[in-house]
Order: C-alpha cells, then sequence, then structure tokens
C-alpha cells in the first residue's frame, strides 16, 4: 500500500511543483513586463462596433471621414479645428446619431453647436456616434479621436452596455460568463497584450463577442452588475486619456422613457389578474387595464419583484401625483426589464462615479428628463429622443460644455497639429 501511495504521489509532486515553478515563471515575466511598460490597458471588449485591424477614422486630402459610421456617416470634417473656432466632439450610440431617424443637423451635437454660439461661443461640435456602439467601441474610437485636436470631449452612452449584453447573451449563461470573464482576465496581462501584438499587428485592439445563435435570453442580475461595471471601466480609461492630453470632458447620464412598457417576455403574467397582458403579432402586449391599485399591490406582495406590477404601480402613482414614489417604482421595473435596452441605475450610478473620481462634469439628463410630466414626448421609443428631445438634451449639456471651454487654456483653445488617427 505504502509502495502504491508513494508511486501516486511522486507525479502529483512533481505536477504540483511544474505548476508553481510555470507560475513563478509567469509571475516573473508579467512582473518584468510591467516594470518595462507598465500596467497593460484595461480590457477591451464590445459587441458591434468598426473592425478592430481598420482604422476607423480615414484622414484623406486634409479631412476626417469617420468610417465607422457605415450608413449613419456625417460628412468629412478638417483635420484641423477651424481658426479661432473650439472643436468639441460628442461620442455616444444611437441616441447620438442615427437612432432617431432625424437627419445629423437636428441630432444632438448639431443642436448643442447652436447653443454654444448662441452663448458667443464660436465652436464646432462633430458627431462621432453610431448604432450598437458600447462603451468598448466608444473608447477605442475616443482614444483615436485625440489625435484630431478637441478642446473638449462629450460622453452621452450607456444604453449599450445593457443591451449589447442581451442581444448577444454575452452572459446570458455560466459557459457564455465564464469565457467572457476568462478572456477579460487574460486581456488584463502585459503578457498577452504583448504577444497579440507580437502575432497579430492590429488585431489586439478590440475583443469581439459574436452575437448567440440562439437569441436573446433573460439576463441574471449577476450579468448586469458585470456590464455595468465594464461600462465604468471604459468610461474611466476614456477620461484619463483625455486628461492625459488637456482635454476637458462632458458626461451625460442617458435618459430613457420611463412610461412605457415594451418587453414582450412576462416575468409573472400569473401574479396579475387575467385580461393585464394582451396578445398581439409581436408577443404579448402589457395592458395594464384589468389591474387596478388593490390587484397590483397584490401581486407586489406575492413577487415584490414582479417588473410589470412595478410598471403598473408607478405609472398610477405618477397619474395620482405622487411623482417621486411613481418615478421610482417606473426607474425598479426598468432595471428588472426582461429584455433590457435602457441604462439601468447601476449604469447611471457609474458615469457619476467615474466623473466624481476625475473630477469632471456630470450633467444628469435622466434626472432632469424623469422630472419632467411630459418626459414621454420626448421620445420616439424607450430610449431614443424625439426631435425635442435632442433639443433638451443639447440645452442641458451646453452650460457645463461652455464651463469647459472657457477653462480650456488657449493653446488648446487654438488649433494645433494633429497626426493622422492610428
Amino acid at each position: 500500500m505504502s509502495a502504491m501511495l508513494a508511486a501516486v504521489r511522486a507525479p502529483l509532486t512533481r505536477l504540483v511543483l511544474g505548476l508553481l515553478v510555470a507560475c513563478g515563471v509567469l509571475a516573473a515575466v508579467e512582473g518584468g513586463l510591467r516594470l518595462a511598460w507598465g500596467p497593460p490597458p484595461p480590457p477591451r471588449f464590445v459587441a458591434a462596433v468598426w473592425r478592430p485591424d481598420v482604422p476607423p477614422l480615414r484622414v484623406a486630402g486634409g479631412r476626417v471621414f469617420p468610417d465607422f459610421q457605415e450608413a449613419y456617416a456625417v460628412p468629412p470634417f478638417p483635420v484641423l479645428p477651424l481658426p479661432g473656432t473650439a472643436r468639441v466632439m460628442v461620442f455616444g450610440e444611437s441616441s447620438v446619431r442615427g437612432g432617431s431617424r432625424l437627419p445629423p443637423d437636428l441630432e444632438i451635437p448639431a443642436r448643442l453647436e447652436a447653443e454654444l454660439r448662441g452663448l458667443g461661443i464660436p465652436a464646432e461640435v462633430i458627431n462621432l456616434g453610431r448604432p450598437a456602439l458600447d462603451s468598448g467601441g466608444i473608447r477605442w474610437i475616443g482614444e483615436r479621436a485625440l489625435d484630431l485636436g478637441p478642446s473638449v470631449v462629450v460622453v452621452y452612452a450607456g444604453h449599450n452596455d445593457i443591451g449589447n449584453a442581451y442581444m448577444s447573451s454575452r452572459y446570458g449563461d455560466p459557459g457564455s460568463t465564464l469565457l467572457v470573464r476568462g478572456r477579460i482576465l487574460l486581456e488584463g496581462l502585459r503578457l498577452h497584450d504583448l504577444m497579440v501584438r507580437l502575432l497579430r499587428p492590429g488585431a489586439g485592439e478590440l475583443s469581439h463577442h459574436a452575437p448567440s445563435r440562439d437569441g436573446p435570453r433573460p439576463l441574471p442580475p449577476s450579468a448586469r452588475l458585470w456590464a455595468e461595471a465594464d461600462f465604468g471601466r471604459n468610461l474611466a480609461h476614456l477620461v484619463r486619456a483625455c486628461r492625459a492630453r488637456g482635454v476637458g470632458v462632458v458626461l451625460g447620464t442617458p435618459a430613457s422613457r420611463l412610461g412605457t412598457w415594451s418587453a414582450t417576455t412576462p416575468i409573472c403574467p400569473d401574479a396579475l389578474p387575467p385580461g393585464t397582458w394582451r396578445a398581439s403579432p409581436s408577443g404579448p402586449v402589457l395592458e395594464g387595464r384589468a389591474a387596478d391599485a388593490a390587484a397590483i399591490e397584490a401581486a407586489l406582495l406575492r413577487v415584490p419583484d414582479c417588473p410589470e406590477a412595478l410598471f403598473l404601480r408607478g405609472r398610477l402613482r405618477v397619474r395620482a401625483g405622487e411623482i417621486e414614489a411613481g418615478i421610482a417604482d417606473l426607474r425598479r421595473a426598468r432595471d428588472l426589464d426582461p429584455e433590457p435596452v435602457r441604462a439601468t441605475r447601476g449604469i447611471v450610478a457609474a458615469i457619476r462615479e467615474v466623473g466624481a473620481e476625475a473630477g469632471v462634469p456630470v450633467v444628469d439628463v435622466d434626472a432632469a428628463f424623469a422630472a419632467l410630466p411630459s418626459s414621454d414626448a420626448l421620445f420616439i421609443d424607450p430610449l431614443h429622443p424625439s426631435r425635442d428631445g435632442h433639443l433638451r438634451i443639447a440645452a442641458l449639456l451646453a452650460p457645463a460644455v461652455a464651463r469647459e471651454l472657457a477653462s480650456r487654456p488657449p493653446s488648446l483653445v487654438a488649433p494645433r497639429p494633429a497626426s493622422p488617427p492610428r
């Protein structure tokens, strides 16, 4: 027996020692690389963006072509800011470019330029938004756009980190969660970064996750937390890159339409009275006519986190004049939405936290819209602003952008040489 145990222990001991030695060697190499080149960039992870091996901004004939916008591309703009004009760049998702089905001159950036000029500030505001971008893509494009001499960068984003996670099932099941988190862990190593750059030049800029073949699936609470954390990391990295270049930053919290329920996947249909859901060709529609206040309270006693019941109670409270309690219910329902395409409170909190840590202004568009009784008229759907919504967001952003421009040294506001984007 002792001989058998010894025979087993010997290879097991060698295996353990080999693993320890390998870990030690890897740790030493990683430590040396970090001493030589500093820590690696935070993981770059995004579900849908311009190809990582192609520059998102193309320079030709003294002008910049925002190719990453593809079908939603705005007109090319000069490589250098116009003489005596401050350059402002607005980064975002479809709420900034394309999602409202409006021409660029009616979207947030153009409206912001008009607001600034109305304040007597000569500024050119460039629209660098695109549908489907999440924080990884915005960070990737934003870092390259800093070569084009902006005085201030505005980031108005936050819907797609949750929406893309849902659409691609990025964190939708234990297998995909482990795969994604493991990949992000590897991308946090300087050794991994070096190997990718040596073996596949230009391919290490961005990691992609293909959409699930099985289609979207409900996101567990942990998936939302991971998506929110990834958003915060990417936003913080872009803000640091701007500050390192002396570029001002203004962050906006993304507003969403709280008074509408678009999910067609009932979470607690049995808790609500019959007739609450109506059948339609696109799936069940939350009607709510059969649910009075007593029925809704009874449903919430049975299922405290029933998003449909919270939505219906919030809507009743707002109509009754209980605005603060009603908005709280509507936000909670939005955060529990089984088909999430709107920024959650976690995303909004991440924006506020990044702003506080970096000392950059945060314009709370989300809170401003929620406080308006007529906020539904500012949207065309659960998240895309209407024409008036774009105008209102620009008006909210303009004072903070004007203050940032006023605080920029003249050398940063004036045109300066710019290298072609990488």
